[in-house]
């Protein structure tokens, strides 16, 4: 997910803020009459997160120090960021599968997925104008 937006304004938030969480907006159409949508059945949810644009500092595998140098590196300064993605729920449709494919094997000769499936004229009416 790429940021959207970011902010020094925490750049100095040392003792809050420090521990970032996702987020999660429920779904919000088609929940009753009133946000009904004619042109499109299910719903619309969104979901982000913020954090630090750099976190390789502090990161055990990208990072030699340990002790207290490696937690002072957790407190320094940087701009944090925020991404959001939208996600709009598709129908089942009977003909979208998934089958094994005993032809084609993987490395542990185990048969492979194939995956048809396909959008129909629903999805295509579930943009995100919600």
């Amino acid at each position: 997910m790429a940021p959207a937006a970011s902010t020094r304004a925490l750049e100095t938030a040392f003792t809050r803020y420090r521990r970032p969480t996702g987020f999660y907006i429920a779904r919000f159409r088609n929940l009753d009459k009133q946000s009904e949508r004619k042109d499109y059945l299910r719903g619309f949810g969104y979901q982000g997160a913020g954090s630090r644009l750099d976190w390789t500092q502090g990161v055990k595998e990208l990072d030699v120090s340990l002790g207290a140098e490696f937690k002072e590196k957790l407190i320094v300064p940087v701009l944090w960021q925020l991404g959001m993605t939208a996600f709009g729920e598709c129908l089942p449709y009977e003909e979208n599968r998934v089958t094994l494919n005993k032809e084609l094997l993987d490395k542990h000769g185990m048969p492979t997925l194939t995956i048809d499936c396909e959008f129909k004229e629903n999805e295509m009416h579930g943009d995100a104008k919600g």
